[in-house]
């Protein structure tokens, strides 16, 4: 399998700020690809360009062949691309099933009008879209909400159903920005679990996260960022070793609990 996501030299200004500097990254289809770094050294603006929430002030974003720079974001879901937030983005007056259907919305044939007129390919297009649904809900574990509004679960739930729902709109790449975060530390086994299954499905995940025990038993290849470069990129096994990124990141503290 080759490459599906490729960054082609990436740089992002805000002003004086360079927020990327020339980013060069290769993500191998069916592989799970980390994004590490401190706070502050790109990793969410990294994910912006790449998914088009944000332009690139230089380079370009080339997803299966195809150079996407300058496309919508919803052009790039329907080509396969889906992702989560940081902070997280949920329908709050919805129900919990109602959020992963929003997920459908690239893959409906009906149109706005099928609102007021309901030919019965369209009843059988919804009842199929729901139950596919709850299918992915099932998946997550979370079908037993899937009528409760999303504000009621724990915020743990709240961060898979935001997962669930990128998964409703069947990526062929997955970009989960801290999906650990908010996660209490005996639960993080479950999410953990919850990627490598995604990952046996065939989709291809890019991950950011702090959790850098789990970063490292879960990762295919990782990227490390620092002030808005890469400094490096390997294997876990290389990335625990690299003194560059010990000394930007990881630590030595951390290091020499791990020896």
């Amino acid at each position: 399998m080759g490459l599906i996501l490729q960054a082609d030299k990436i740089s992002k200004r805000f002003g004086g700020l360079l927020a990327l500097d020339g980013v060069e990254l290769g993500v191998q289809e069916g592989s799970i690809h980390s994004i590490v770094g401190p706070n502050g050294s790109g990793k969410t603006t990294l994910f912006n360009v790449l998914t088009r929430f944000s332009e690139p002030t230089t380079g370009k974003v080339v997803l299966s062949g195809r150079n996407i720079t300058g496309l919508k974001p919803s052009r790039v879901v329907s080509m396969g691309m889906a992702r989560t937030f940081q902070n997280l983005l949920i329908f709050k007056h919805m129900t919990v099933l109602e959020n992963v259907l929003v997920g459908r919305t690239p893959r409906l044939k009906a149109k706005l009008m099928n609102a007021f007129v309901t030919p019965g390919w369209v009843v059988d297009e919804r009842k199929a879209n729901e139950k596919r649904c709850e299918d992915i809900l099932d998946f997550c574990g979370l079908l037993e909400f899937k009528d409760k509004m999303p504000t009621n679960l724990p915020y743990a739930d709240q961060k898979r159903l935001e997962i669930a729902r990128a998964l409703a709109t069947e990526p062929k790449l997955l970009l989960l920005d801290e999906p650990a975060a908010g996660t209490p530390t005996g639960e993080v086994g479950q999410l953990l679990d919850l990627i490598l299954r995604i990952k046996e499905k065939g989709i291809t995940v890019m991950l950011i996260e702090h959790k850098m025990d789990m970063v490292m038993s879960i990762s295919d290849r990782i990227s490390v960022l620092n002030f808005g470069k890469k400094i490096a990129e390997g294997t876990p096994q290389e990335i625990r070793t690299d003194p560059l990124v010990i000394e930007a990141y990881l630590g030595r503290k951390w290091l020499d609990a791990k020896n």
